[in-house]
């Protein structure tokens, strides 16, 4: 059975009755111990969960808290993770959700409130708690609902001594569900749930233009209610602009979890609160039916089941809503028509409205005739029972009040006046109460939930908005208007076409400024760029089925295209089958010649090896990590001949401080990089391939978690995201500059582009030869020769001035002040008629808001660009590009510095990204 979960209240205690239909506490110590011993607090103890995420989720904390700001990056997913509660390390469970709504009732099924609860509570002229927080217009009124739920389980507290069933001597049968409920309270779950509710209200719909984004605040802390009203500067992003955004949080567990830095709720501070949440509860019910003390009593009634009424009463609260809704819209008329602000018209009938309301009539008259028949029936039975005589045990609690049908709802239009008013607002009060009336009768029977004749219990809200009067005259149009009035609907067609797409944008725009999404590569052992996995080899389709259990610390990339490339004798293998836990390599080998790479073997830190292919006298080649040193990146060059078979001829690698072993020779073959996008994360731990003949025909790469490591770690993130791919004068500018002068967190090289012009003349140039930690981009000059790039030329905010590859002013082709942080680049390789070799053609840049980040709204971006000026006539072919975003590295906000590269024969042949952070 699935555990059962309610809201906490401080008066709940082991082994009461519970009501889980109405969520009402009912009678003490129904569930006892053995010998009728009431439970205690003394008496739980933990017990193992219940469910348990998948394996990839699974986060082992070590000695390290992980911060779940990086890991909830979707919209919803469940995460295990063990955590250091003091001097104890604790197993926690985090599961949220983050989802569009339609509907009250939606939310009320996310916070585990009844929604029975509620629309009593309204009926009694309150609500209070949890279901306070959904009870407003705002949510029926909004144009986008968005939910967003974060729970906490650290541990479930169970009694499994609490079996006896005690029912009270006396009590009648059917007052079983009334004196016990239909579950009683088994244990408790220790941990927190944070419940956040974001609506956004266009203009056209709340009817005003200067709302700016209001946020309003309501949260319960430790059972106090704390409301308040702030603004928020939403207005920046044109798709939030005259739109009404309303931010409702509550939670219970982990304390005060508002930073005393927040003042201002916006989609920012709640996405990082909401996420941190669970670094900063619940009862559990249990049914009757489950002990089976309960099934050896045969006195005491059974309990009424409840499981079939949930969607049911969804729609009653949904209906009960609604009327709410429209009570105030009646009444706001009213005060309208009497102060002479507002002319009514009553609407026109149809001949729908007319037989529904036959239908109605005919439903009433078969509700009294029922009524009357078992008002009858049980009397003539307490004629018959009175001829028998009395007996000892005799009692009349078993007679059931038989409730006379309310009327139902006339269906007739109400009068444009006050008096019509008048009945209007009756007739809704009088729909609420048959409402709360049905809820009281789901309460006592069940069974009402699901009876396909109980109809007209109340009248659809629905059709009763229907009944009443509009401020728009129904007549026959003259031409003149009925042309007035096809322009009108086309414009309002217009209009609606646009809302719609304004509330898509909308919604797009929340998401993504509450979920960051997860990388696809997280998802299996396999981690190819290449996302067709079918022309893997059998042998590499068995091990990653044998190995599939370890995908949560590793990850394997393949060279191999073609599974009919690999020779039929050979040998397969794959270091993860050996690999320890925690163990890294601190030594790689390898032996070359013939040229190809004829043997590798790597020792790892527990003195272990794991070697392949032939291995005669010393290897050529050796790499000797440090305790704090990875490998982040690989290459391998792979030759295919005339028979289609491969052969690696060349393998290189680079390590977290800049070292780089390079075996074997390149020459007419393909170069295959390997890297994992993390590289916090991941590093090199293996190889697996195919061995053949002195020689490998395919090898490919065992990447490992270094996440969480032991807090006495001193590795750090590599410097640069692809070193191999930048030359050998730039790697040893980079480890020299990188290593020794610049600590490596306030720099990291991105990616590059190169023309693949190679000169023995070439001259590299980097920013980081000049700038700090505090030199911020506010010029950027480019200048051309022939469309072509040749140099730039960079001023800072600190009066530093950076000049790279052959510029000059006379050259300048564009120059432009930089007053935004820069977050993005798109630099392009091309080439034309006039320039068959290929040159640098573009650099475009994308800035972002003071903080860093991309703005919401697309048309609010500022770029700075530098094209290429060529003729139509030339034909442009791009021959590369690379797109990058700032890094997302260390909760810190990364900007463009400044840029890395080589220059040749007047032009840069090489241009690569330095981002930095103060």
């Amino acid at each position: 059975m699935a555990l059962m979960t309610v809201p906490y209240n401080s008066a709940m205690r082991l082994g009461m009755g519970f009501n889980s239909y109405t969520q009402t506490l009912c009678v003490n110590d129904v569930v006892r111990k053995r010998g009728g011993i009431p439970a205690t607090e003394e008496d739980l103890h933990v017990a193992n969960q219940v469910e348990q995420p998948d394996a990839s989720k699974r986060i082992d904390g070590g000695a390290r808290q992980i911060p779940l700001k990086d890991v909830l990056d979707e919209a919803s997913g469940t995460i295990s993770r063990t955590v250091v509660d003091g001097q104890k390390e604790v197993s926690q469970t985090v599961t949220w959700d983050g989802s569009f709504v339609e509907n009250s009732s939606d939310i009320l099924k996310k916070l585990e409130v009844s929604g029975a609860l509620t629309i009593k509570l309204d009926g009694l002229g309150g609500v209070s708690g949890k279901a306070a927080f959904v009870d407003s217009e705002d949510i029926k009124t909004a144009d986008v609902r968005y939910s967003l739920n974060v729970k906490v389980t650290n541990q479930r507290l169970v009694a499994d001594e609490m079996t006896q069933f005690v029912p009270i001597p006396h009590i009648e049968a059917g007052q079983f569900t009334e004196i016990y409920g239909d579950c009683f309270i088994s244990g408790f779950i220790e941990g927190g749930v944070f419940d956040a509710l974001i609506t956004i209200t266009t203009a056209d719909t709340k009817k005003k233009n200067s709302l700016s984004g209001s946020l309003s605040l309501s949260a319960k802390i430790s059972g106090v209610q704390v409301d308040g009203t702030v603004a928020g500067a939403s207005d920046k992003d044109e798709a939030f602009k005259n739109a009404t955004t309303n931010i409702k949080v509550t939670w219970s567990g982990g304390g005060d979890i508002r930073p005393d830095r927040v003042k201002n709720w916006t989609l920012e501070n709640l996405k990082e609160i909401a996420m941190g949440f669970p670094d900063a509860v619940a009862a559990c019910p249990q049914r009757y039916t489950a002990l089976r003390s309960y099934h050896e009593e045969t006195t005491k009634g059974s309990p009424l089941d409840y499981e079939n009424a949930g969607i049911y009463t969804s729609s009653l609260y949904d209906a009960y809503t609604d009327y709410k809704i429209l009570w105030n819209q009646i009444h706001n008329m009213m005060s309208k028509v009497n102060s002479n602000e507002l002319e009514l018209f009553r609407r026109t009938g149809s001949d729908g409205l007319t037989a529904y309301a036959a239908v109605a009539k005919k439903e009433q008259e078969a509700k009294e005739k029922r009524y009357n028949e078992l008002v009858k029936a049980q009397a003539d039975q307490q004629n018959d029972r009175a001829l028998v005589p009395i007996r000892q045990n005799w009692s009349s609690a078993g007679v059931k009040v038989i409730e006379k049908p309310l009327p139902n709802n006339q269906v007739e239009l109400y009068g444009p006046d006050i008096f019509g008013l008048e009945i209007a607002a009756r007739d809704c009060r009088f729909e609420m109460i048959k409402i709360v009336r049905e809820v009281d009768a789901v309460t006592k029977d069940p069974k009402v939930a699901c009876d396909p004749y109980r109809t007209s219990q109340y009248l659809s809200p629905s059709i009763f908005r229907m009944l009443l009067p509009t401020p728009y005259r129904e007549r026959l149009p003259t031409r003149d208007e009925w042309n007035t009035a096809n322009k009108e609907l086309s414009e309002q067609k217009k209009k609606a076409e646009d809302r719609q797409k304004h509330i898509d944008e909308l919604k797009r725009k929340l998401e993504a400024a509450l979920i960051t999404p997860r990388r696809d590569e997280i998802g299996n052992l396999i981690a190819n760029t290449n996302k067709d996995n079918a022309n893997l080899h059998s042998k590499v389709h068995t091990s990653l089925s044998d190995l599939s259990h370890r995908a949560d610390e590793y990850r394997m990339q393949t060279l191999l295209e073609d599974k009919n490339s690999i020779s039929t004798g050979a040998s397969f293998f794959n270091d993860l089958e050996f690999l320890g836990a925690g163990v890294r390599p601190s030594e790689l080998r390898l032996w070359s010649g013939d040229q190809k790479i004829k043997g590798i073997c790597v020792v790892y830190t527990n003195s272990s090896e794991l070697a392949h292919g032939t291995r005669e006298g010393n290897p050529q080649h050796v790499i000797q990590l440090d305790p704090d040193e990875v490998i982040t990146e690989i290459e391998v060059h792979v030759v295919k001949s005339a028979e289609s078979k491969l052969s690696v001829t060349a393998i290189a690698v680079a390590t977290s401080k800049c070292n780089i072993l390079s075996a074997g020779i390149k020459s007419n073959g393909k170069t295959y990089s390997f890297s994992m996008a993390d590289y916090r994360q991941w590093s090199f731990r293996g190889f697996f391939g195919f061995a053949l003949d002195d020689g490998f025909e395919d090898l490919g790469i065992v990447w490992g978690k270094d996440v969480p490591m032991p807090a006495t770690s001193t590795v750090k993130m590599p410097p640069a995201k692809n070193l191999l791919g930048m030359g050998s004068s730039l790697q040893k500018k980079v480890k020299t500059v990188m290593s020794e002068t610049k600590p490596n967190e306030h720099f990291y090289l991105g990616d590059c582009v190169s023309t693949g012009s190679s000169s023995s003349s070439a001259t590299s140039f980097s920013a980081l030869d000049t700038i700090d930690g505090s030199s911020v981009i506010r010029k950027i000059a480019f200048s051309s020769s022939s469309g072509r790039l040749s140099g730039l030329k960079i001023k800072y905010s600190d009066e530093k001035q950076v000049t790279s590859g052959a510029y000059s002013q006379a050259n300048e082709a564009w120059s432009c002040d930089v007053v935004a942080p820069i977050v993005a680049a798109k630099l392009t390789v091309g080439k034309n008629l006039s320039s068959p070799v290929p040159f640098v053609d573009s650099v475009e840049l994308v800035c972002g808001d003071a903080n860093g980040e991309l703005p919401l709204w697309p048309l609010d971006v500022s770029t700075i660009r530098y094209l290429g000026d060529h003729k139509p006539e030339d034909q442009l072919e791009i021959v590369s590009k690379l797109t990058e975003q700032a890094p997302k590295l260390a909760r810190a906000n990364w900007t463009l510095r400044g840029f890395y590269g080589e220059e040749s024969d007047g032009l840069i042949t090489r241009l690569g990204l330095i981002w930095g952070c103060a």
